[in-house]
């Protein structure tokens, strides 16, 4: 049977709420695009709260013969140089093969949370297969090999715990976009459970259904896929470029020692990978849709980029955008976090080149780059309101007991959200 994406898209909506469906349309270029050797391979991880979907995201494509499942990785899992009966290799690289495959992760924060120790080793690992090519040595005096030349493709699942591993966890980012399940509202929160007790009698049949569909489809699509895609039109590499350019400019991780305070910078990270992720995902989005790529495409390659920034310096970043210029304390006032943790997002801002500090009396006054406001106020849906965002000076979200006039501060904190809604 031959289905359309409207079909499908219709069928999974019916099954689960799912408030932008264009993550299918993401999905399903990632998989026709593993096949194609000569893009870049394209590792996505969906980040959302516990049962928010995610899970049902990733198992779409398992219907696939070329998509693995696992739930997580151990040390050896990838690659382990332990052979069976017949003497051959028996780890997951070399089940899943060189030509080409996506792999799929339910539970990408199992990773997160193991030691310190393991879970760098299976990161340095994962990035390795994203470059196509990994060797490991072995007890037995003979390396284990996977590549090189080989693509993997991945789609994972995890929750914001991710936000909690930047620094030297964040290596692993590096190699992924990210892309942010939309906030649930109350009213979404119970729409998402009546859809779900419409479906308990049967869930099982219809998530095969759901992945069934998938499949058929994007093999039918690669029947007639090009070696080689048509080139993209040059205002659109140059958007691509830009946003690929802010996001990993933003998401570069810093030092800090044990006391909290920034010791060292690395070098910024270069938009190139991330870039050639944006440009594999547009030139196959454009081939599915007859020569265009349509808004909402483009609308969420940029929510992606703008996801791979961690969420603490995501927000942080659109309160500059809002203002002129902002203070530590008003910036704290507004996101209710204590006032030394938003200094720390400032600061980590400044050191990657995305503000400028200027110290006017007591007072630290943050101006973000100009460039980068453009940015945001053309592709993140943020007005500016301009002036400076000051707040209380005496105010502290964790000092209630300071002395400031309890009406004024309720005041400015309501006038200040209003005018900033889209961050509450």
């Amino acid at each position: 049977m031959t289905y359309t994406l409207e079909d499908i898209k219709k069928y999974f909506s019916e099954i689960f709420y799912i408030e932008n469906d264009s993550i299918l349309d993401i999905l399903i270029a990632i998989a026709i695009s593993a096949k194609n050797l000569k893009s870049d391979a394209i590792w996505l991880l969906i980040v959302g709260p516990p049962s928010g979907g995610k899970t049902e995201l990733v198992n779409v494509l398992s219907g696939l013969e070329y998509a693995h499942q696992v739930s997580t990785l151990t040390e050896n899992a990838l690659l382990s140089g332990m052979g069976g009966s017949d003497g051959k290799e028996k780890s997951l690289l070399h089940k899943i093969g060189s030509d080409g495959a996506v792999l799929c992760m339910k539970d990408f924060t199992s990773i997160l949370s193991l030691k310190e120790e393991l879970r760098k080793k299976i990161l340095a690992d994962l990035r390795e297969v994203y470059e196509g090519h990994l060797v490991k040595a072995t007890g037995n005096g003979k390396d284990a090999e996977w590549g090189p030349g080989a693509k993997l493709n991945f789609v994972g699942a995890v929750t914001d715990a991710i936000y909690m591993n930047e620094g030297d966890d964040a290596s692993m980012g590096r190699r992924t976009i990210d892309y942010i399940m939309p906030e649930f509202s109350q009213e979404v929160r119970i729409k998402m459970a009546k859809r779900a007790s419409q479906n308990i009698d049967d869930i099982a049949e219809k998530r095969e259904n759901i992945k069934n569909m998938f499949a058929t489809f994007i093999v039918e699509k690669q029947i007639g896929m090009p070696k080689v895609f048509p080139p993209l039109p040059d205002e659109l590499i140059d958007e691509l470029i830009s946003i690929a350019d802010f996001s990993t400019k933003m998401r570069t991780a810093t030092k800090r020692d044990f006391h909290g305070n920034l010791t060292f910078a690395p070098g910024h990270e270069l938009p190139t990978r991330m870039n050639g992720q944006f440009m594999t995902l547009a030139k196959v989005l454009i081939w599915l849709n007859d020569g265009t790529l349509k808004k909402e495409h483009k609308d969420i390659m940029v929510k992606m980029a703008l996801d791979s920034i961690s969420q603490q310096r995501r927000v942080t970043l659109r309160m500059l955008a809002k203002y002129d210029r902002v203070t530590t304390k008003g910036c704290a006032q507004i996101l209710g976090y204590p006032t030394k943790t938003v200094l720390q997002w400032l600061e980590d801002i400044n050191v990657t080149r995305g503000c400028t500090r200027i110290v006017e009396g007591y007072r630290d006054f943050w101006i973000i780059d100009k460039g980068f406001r453009e940015l945001l106020l053309k592709y993140n849906d943020t007005d500016f309101v301009g002036g400076d965002l000051i707040g209380d000076e005496s105010y502290d979200a964790h000092n209630p007991n300071g002395e400031y006039d309890p009406a004024l501060v309720e005041e400015m904190t309501r006038n200040q959200k209003d005018a900033f809604s889209e961050l509450f």
